[in-house]
């Protein structure tokens, strides 16, 4: 059975962020199905139009709680964190430390953009909360106990799949 993962990554924010985050989700489940997981990422599909509206604080819990739903049968929770943790994001990881499922931090292959150029740097930006508030002491400390292995790297970027087409 494939390894079942809720992907946290950001969401909201001006419709050009939103188009960006869009595109950044995308590329975090591509990257978690090319690790042969069986990913899900609640923000993509709910968000979708005439699904939820986002921008409505009351539909944009419902989401939030239909996600957390998951993660009743979840292996992981996996959090892209190439444009920084976002509150919506530390809900997710909160809600996963609780349940006690693993939570895992991944950069995307390849993506262009980054908060920080190290570790354990502050993030700055809108929803953006403080990384040492969610525990990134690991991925920071190799010695801590609970640091993790790092992730496989690719020698040419992220594969196309296949019938992908262009550069």
């Amino acid at each position: 059975m494939k390894r079942r993962v809720i992907i946290e990554s950001p969401y909201a924010g001006d419709p050009a962020t939103i188009a960006r985050n869009e595109r950044y989700a995308r590329a975090a489940v591509r990257d978690s199905l090319l690790r042969g997981e069986a990913p899900i990422a609640s923000h993509l599909l709910y968000t979708q139009p005439g699904v939820l509206n986002d921008a409505i604080p009351d539909e944009r819990k419902l989401g939030m709680q239909a996600g957390f739903a998951w993660g009743d049968v979840a292996h992981a929770t996996v959090v892209y964190q190439d444009l920084g943790i976002t509150t919506g994001m530390e809900a997710g990881i909160t809600r996963a430390k609780e349940a006690k499922r693993p939570v895992e931090y991944r950069n995307v292959p390849g993506w262009p953009e980054r908060r920080s150029e190290r570790p354990g740097a502050p993030q700055k930006g809108p929803n953006v909360a403080p990384r040492s508030s969610i525990g990134h002491e690991a991925q920071s400390n190799p010695s801590s106990p609970r640091a993790r292995p790092a992730a496989p790297a690719r020698a040419s970027g992220m594969p196309r799949a296949k019938g992908a087409r262009g550069a």
